[in-house]
């Protein structure tokens, strides 16, 4: 546990929490120029107690930021203009089974839905891509055309021959 007083940066603040997570880096571009705070300093002293990743998303629970973690590197990152690295394009042959939705996906429940997507293993999707759906329902028949942020990733390969998938939770944008 951690207490920051009145008047301490919020941005300051979260690299002092994640300087002390373990496994886990910062890098240069961790915190995105494009996250601002409403507020960029607490209004009163905060006390991070608890699991770090309840703490993280506590700070940024009514911002327009996410965070997420790839490659053991954390990432703050603002939701409306994310400049992620690059997007993917996917079209209903990219698609194994079926688009699912998921409820309450997002850490602070401004969008209260998303997407379970698996499609053919896709090394160039990380959780720092944007993915272009294209040609896709959901399994209530809902046309699912868009563009999404990737928020979970799982790559699946089985140098036996069986799994080589990508399953991935998205989000609207």
């Amino acid at each position: 546990s951690k207490v920051f007083p009145k008047g301490k940066d919020k941005k300051q603040a979260i690299k002092d929490i994640v300087g002390s997570w373990s496994g886990i880096a910062l890098s240069s571009s961790s915190i995105s120029p494009n996250a601002k705070f409403k507020s960029p300093s607490f209004t009163s002293s905060y006390a991070a107690v608890g699991k770090i990743s309840n703490v993280m998303s506590e700070i940024i629970k009514d911002e327009d930021l996410v965070w997420h973690i790839s490659n053991s590197i954390f990432y703050l990152i603002s939701k409306t203009d994310p400049k992620l690295v690059r997007q993917v394009k996917l079209k209903s042959n990219d698609v194994i089974n079926e688009v699912t939705p998921v409820q309450n996906s997002n850490l602070n429940a401004k969008t209260p839905q998303g997407l379970n997507v698996k499609v053919f293993l896709n090394g160039a999707i990380d959780t720092d891509t944007s993915i272009n759906l294209s040609g896709l329902d959901d399994i209530q028949g809902n046309s699912v055309d868009g563009d999404y942020n990737v928020r979970t990733i799982k790559h699946s390969l089985d140098t036996r021959g069986n799994n080589w998938f990508t399953d991935m939770t998205v989000e609207a944008r």
